[in-house]
């Protein structure tokens, strides 16, 4: 790697440190939502979340008439040192699942606007 890549990712890193935020866990517990537009990115820096979908209850015998009902299921849990929130930013399109904590988590968070800045910064640094 060339110094002038050190310095260019040295100054990235600077960049994304003055635009991170840590999320105070007492805020709120729900962190995402299903079908919510993409807001910010989410990393873990201690404590787990689980993700949740919805999926179609089963009906039972002579219901078949009636609106179709759902149920939350847990489909993962994420703990510290990963991240989530970035397919929904990088597609402009609505949240897939809802994250909720399932402990005491602690959040660092980067917009939605300072996640596509820095992610184009590093496309285009990896360009060159």
């Amino acid at each position: 790697m060339s110094c002038k890549n050190c310095t260019m990712r040295s100054i990235a890193l600077t960049a994304l440190s003055s635009m991170l935020v840590i999320l105070d866990p007492r805020i709120e517990n729900t962190q995402m939502i299903l079908g919510e537009m993409a807001k910010a990115f989410y990393m873990i820096i201690r404590g787990s979340v689980g993700v949740y979908v919805k999926v179609p209850k089963k009906k039972s015998p002579g219901t078949e008439d009636e609106p179709q009902k759902f149920d939350w299921a847990e489909v993962n849990v994420l703990h510290a040192g990963t991240n989530f929130g970035e397919l929904a930013i990088l597609n402009d399109s609505t949240r897939s699942a809802t994250i909720m904590c399932k402990e005491k988590t602690d959040f660092a968070v980067l917009s939605a606007e300072d996640f596509k800045q820095v992610t184009g910064n590093f496309l285009c640094m990896s360009n060159k």
